[in-house]
């Protein structure tokens, strides 16, 4: 191969190529050295380190559909409205509270979301790990890679539940930073929580990898000079992330061990 050095090598169709699902890529790989078969070699430049790992909350480390559903209905039952199903309210998962309700309550409701945002909040904070439970595999992983990198929560939803249910499922004490979906005057996409909390594990962005459920997750992490995780398992399919630029794709929480 001419004598480069390599240092990561993935063999796959060409072109184009997916986000690689449980090992290494990089943004940068170079596309050289078709082989009779018709695949390429991606000879990458030297990995990237990676420093921390922000992880998303909802649909990445937890599995609260049940809980946001019964809150998401007990407000729609307040208001009037007709409950929604758990397919539907999964659907309406990713954007922040505001965004959660006024898809729930659809384009026939005129009244101030704050309304349905004051209903939602104490329900909810009372009730948010009723039913929430860790994905499979989820301890294991942050016990194993809080040895070796700092760790983060960057979510949407805010700060207080967020807290209760992290304390909740015992798992609080592996981040080192959290910041919710009101801890700044943005949320994700914008990148700016997650810069935050770079800043707070005292990283730069370029050195830590973001790993969440949905496209806000990937164009964030882009967005701050972050890799981008994409966490098939979760409430958005597969697709979605890959068309958002995921730089990597996992099937399960323990994959992550694969890639940093």
């Amino acid at each position: 191969m001419r004598g480069e050095k390599v240092f990561s090598v993935g063999i796959f169709p060409c072109p184009p190529h997916p986000p690689l699902r449980g090992t290494f890529s990089h943004p940068r790989w170079e596309k050289e050295h078709i082989d009779t078969f018709g695949h390429f070699l991606l000879i990458s430049q030297p990995p990237f380190v990676c420093r921390a790992l922000l992880f998303d909350l909802d649909g990445t480390l937890v599995d609260t559909l049940d809980d946001l559903a019964a809150s998401v209905n007990f407000v729609l039952g307040k208001l009037g409205k007709p409950a929604r199903s758990r397919e539907e309210i999964r659907e309406f998962i990713g954007g922040g509270v505001r965004s959660l309700l006024r898809d729930a309550l659809g384009s026939g409701y005129s009244g101030p979301i704050e309304d349905a945002v004051a209903l939602f909040e104490p329900h909810y904070l009372e009730h948010c790990a009723d039913r929430s439970t860790l994905y499979p595999g989820v301890l294991d992983t942050l016990d194993r890679l809080s040895r070796s990198h700092l760790l983060a929560v960057v979510t949407n939803k805010p700060e207080a539940p967020s807290r209760f249910l992290l304390e909740g499922l015992r798992i609080d004490g592996y981040f080192k930073a959290l910041i919710g979906g009101d801890t700044l005057a943005v949320k994700k996409p914008d990148p700016a929580p997650l810069r935050e909390a770079a800043r707070r594990l005292k990283v730069a962005s370029a050195d830590a990898m973001m790993v969440g459920d949905s496209a806000g997750d990937i164009r964030a992490a882009h967005d701050a000079g972050a890799r981008a995780c994409g966490a098939t398992y979760g409430y958005r399919p597969a697709g979605e992330l890959t068309e958002a630029g995921a730089d990597f794709l996992i099937d399960r929480p323990a994959d992550l061990l694969r890639l940093v």
